[in-house]
């Protein structure tokens, strides 16, 4: 889950296992989009909800909304959004499953957001666990191997 000051408000979070910039998505033929100014008065596909659908309001962008990555990457697709700005993983992911799909990061947000096991708050023992745990696998390789797949 992306750590958010706001959501420390309520939940406690595990040390960061993994680190993702935002990136802009748009149809490869699409010239118009270069920048996130850009997204102002544009499309974009995007879950409601999301710190990415956020970043596409803050930008002047009209929300589409999607249940997700997929869905919002089909509206680009098919010409019913101009853009998606989504985790720069989730869009390697997809290039990786379907090289050929005719879609192109533009944009890149100059930081990256964190992820982070979420849990109740005040709970020392879980997030010393759960900290232990990331620590370990990164120390004996397991990390890596996971993020090799």
């Amino acid at each position: 889950v992306g750590i958010t000051d706001e959501r420390k408000q309520k939940y406690d979070f595990s040390e960061p296992y993994i680190a993702s910039k935002a990136v802009l998505i748009v149809r490869s033929d699409d010239d118009s989009i270069k920048t996130f100014a850009d997204l102002k008065g544009k499309k974009s596909a995007q879950s409601l909800t999301s710190n990415f659908g956020k970043l596409a309001t803050a930008s002047g962008a009209e929300l589409v909304g999607t249940d997700g990555f997929d869905q919002s990457i089909q509206l680009v697709l098919t010409r019913r959004a101009d853009a998606t700005i989504n985790d720069s993983l989730s869009f390697l992911d997809f290039k990786k499953q379907k090289p050929d799909a005719p879609v192109k990061i533009v944009a890149e947000q100059a930081d990256a957001d964190h992820s982070g096991i979420i849990f109740r708050k005040g709970d020392a023992e879980l997030k010393a666990a759960l900290d232990k745990a990331i620590a370990d696998i990164k120390a004996d390789g397991t990390y890596q191997k996971i993020s090799d797949v």
